[in-house]
């Protein structure tokens, strides 16, 4: 590990050597993706946009398909709401006509108040 740190043959510090062979690198890659073909692009460019699309289609269906499941969940909702209310309504309309014609359970506070003669006490 020494020997790496130290000045190669012509007195260079390692690291700098390093540095210029990184440096050389990243300009042979450059040069390279810069000699690339226009069709080359051309084809990369289309297949990203092809995939954009593609994604979006997918998007559009999943939240076309989660909006009708919210829809669908509100409608259940509803009619679960509509049939609680309507199932106290008729309670009570039932009631409300056994309390009109006479027909309640309950038999004392009908006959309450009502005495047939007058009472008798035993002294």
């Amino acid at each position: 590990m020494a020997a790496s740190c130290g000045p190669d043959e012509m007195g260079r510090p390692y690291h700098l050597k390093r540095v210029f062979s990184l440096g050389a690198l990243f300009a042979m890659v450059a040069l390279t993706s810069a000699a690339q073909q226009p069709d080359d692009l051309q084809k990369q460019v289309e297949q990203l946009k092809q995939q954009y699309e593609q994604t979006t289609r997918e998007m559009q269906q999943r939240i076309s398909a989660l909006e009708k499941q919210i829809q669908e969940q509100k409608a259940s909702s509803e009619r679960a709401k509509q049939g609680a209310v309507s199932s106290v309504e008729l309670a009570a309309e039932q009631a409300a006509q056994k309390a009109v014609l006479g027909e309640s359970d309950q038999v004392g506070a009908k006959f309450q108040g009502q005495v047939p003669s007058e009472p008798t006490y035993d002294l």
